[in-house]
């Protein structure tokens, strides 16, 4: 099979095989490197850390709202950042397109929805009820004290009121969208086109748990990233482990605002 990967990106789902698509097209069609992932994150943890400094420093910064709006501001911030950042890098190398060539090599169908959907379950029941209860029953058989995992999301996700609805909207519906941007449309894809599958989907899972900074958060979410990578390359679309990653967030936000 030919891939005039100018051309013909996104192709027909009926056109799409995995493997032509990290030899042939992604090398091609995709202007970025690793290294735009990584300046993209900088661009994005600065322009954060200067709104919760700066702007949202007349608010108490312990306080539900203070917390509420650091997230959805971060959020928003890293979904702005990656956009700018494909337009500006895209027309520099001759291709305009590039932000809508980072949601993939393949056209979605309502198909990858309904597998990022069932994806998304199958992912929480094993990284987050299967291996998660197994590090904790770990931790516990060590003598060790099992942490409390992003204390303040959960804090906000489980206040009464409007603001906890906006934090469980940006955290189950936005935050998957800026995350596999960045870590699948970007990172992911600029590695595929320079190395080998394993390889590709384990660096860039490595990266998207290393960057979650707490260590209990990096041991479960370094195998989801690798599975929405894994997505990611079997399916062509970015479509599909967003999918997956909204239902997987999903079924913790609701599940935290019942335990609270």
């Amino acid at each position: 099979m030919r891939i005039d990967a100018q051309d013909r990106v996104p192709v027909a789902p009926e056109d799409f095989q995995p493997a032509p698509m990290d030899a042939r097209a992604r090398r091609h069609a995709m202007p970025w490197e690793w290294f735009d992932a990584a300046g993209m994150y900088f661009v994005w943890i600065v322009l954060s850390s200067a709104v919760a400094f700066g702007v949202l420093g007349v608010l108490d910064a312990e306080s539900t709202g203070g917390v509420a709006a650091q997230i959805v501001v971060s959020v928003l911030l890293l979904i702005a950042v990656c956009a700018v950042w494909l337009r500006l890098r895209g027309r520099a190398a001759g291709v305009p397109d590039a932000l809508r060539r980072s949601f993939g090599v393949k056209r979605p169908t309502l198909a990858d929805v309904r597998l990022g959907v069932l994806y998304g379950v199958g992912a929480f029941v094993v990284v987050q009820l299967g291996f998660g209860l197994a590090v904790t029953a770990l931790i516990g058989a060590l003598g060790q004290e099992v942490p409390t995992i992003q204390e303040e999301v959960q804090s906000a996700v489980q206040d009464a009121g409007g603001l906890a609805l906006v934090v469980s909207f940006a955290v189950a519906l936005l935050a998957p969208l800026g995350e596999e941007l960045l870590y699948r449309g970007v990172l992911y894809q600029a590695l595929a086109k320079r190395m080998p599958g394993w390889p590709a989907l384990g660096l860039s899972g490595l990266a998207f748990g290393l960057t979650h900074v707490e260590p209990f958060v990096i041991v479960l979410t370094f195998p989801l990233g690798m599975a929405l990578a894994w997505m990611m390359r079997r399916h062509g679309t970015l479509v599909v482990p967003v999918m997956a990653h909204v239902v997987f967030n999903l079924i913790g936000v609701v599940l935290i605002r019942l335990g609270g």
